[in-house]
């Protein structure tokens, strides 16, 4: 069937080459601009909208028939869809050549499927897009950031475009630290103790009072062969040392500090 607009444009060619010339700038000056109404009328890709005008249409026009196309089902009743997303222009004119409808088309990306993923993937989420020249808005409510994150994903994904994510997330941010705990074995040791023996020569006899660890080792001279006195260290202290001799009394000590975490 051969739509009005098909009508329209046959009609405009054949006037247009049975036209008797004219002065181009008599007819500019004596031109009346037709804007639209504004009348914003949103559609979506493979979607459209059926429309009843008040009077019959002689010619209807769209600026765009790639971004949106019409069908026109009688003289009063036209069906307006989308094609692609973007904006253009509908004039619907009568046999007076005046305006009957006019309105501003934007077509967006059909949203549905991506509604519908979202209520499969992110059940816990309220999570809604729609379309604001020509960016995507995110809005609604999500349980975690990772939830809106993941929304933002996928609807950067399925529209191919920029997205603004202003959705809500209702709990807050959290810092995780992540902490080590070491064991650390009972052998743990403080020590600060004074070590002491003396030593008292009576006659054939000796006397001796010792406390701590062994503080002196006697031994023989490797080259006099003569008993000496060996002070013993501590591999796990740090030790301060003296040693007093006087007659038959010999006195010596050592003073330990240790601090170990084993």
């Amino acid at each position: 069937m051969i739509g009005l607009r098909s009508i329209a444009i046959a009609s405009a060619l054949v006037a247009a080459s049975l036209a008797v010339p004219f002065d181009a700038s008599h007819a500019q000056n004596d031109a009346q601009r037709l804007d639209t109404n504004g009348e914003i009328l949103a559609l979506e890709t493979n979607k459209g909208v059926l429309l009843r005008l008040d009077r019959p249409a002689s010619d209807i026009f769209i600026a765009n028939p790639e971004i949106a196309d019409v069908q026109v089902k009688s003289p009063r009743l036209i069906y307006v869809f989308g094609v692609a997303p973007g904006e253009t222009t509908l004039y619907a004119l009568g046999a007076d050549e005046q305006p009957i409808y006019s309105a501003s088309l934007q077509v967006t990306t059909n949203l549905t499927r991506l509604d519908e993923l979202y209520e499969q993937l992110l059940p816990d989420s309220s999570v809604q897009i729609r379309m604001v020249n020509g960016t995507g808005l995110l809005e609604g409510v999500a349980p975690t950031a990772a939830s809106a994150e993941a929304a933002e994903r996928y609807a950067r994904t399925f529209l191919k475009m920029d997205v603004v994510n202003h959705i809500n997330v209702v709990q807050p941010t959290q810092v995780n630290l992540r902490v080590k705990f070491a064991e650390v074995g009972r052998s743990t040791l403080k020590q600060l103790g004074v070590n002491w023996e003396s030593l008292f020569d009576i006659g054939d006899g000796t006397i001796g009072l010792l406390t701590g660890r062994n503080v002196v080792e006697t031994i023989a001279d490797p080259i006099t062969g003569l008993p000496t006195n060996v002070f013993l260290g501590d591999d796990t202290a740090d030790s301060i040392l003296g040693s007093v001799s006087t007659g038959n009394i010999q006195l010596n000590a050592v003073l330990d500090a240790l601090e170990t975490e084993g």
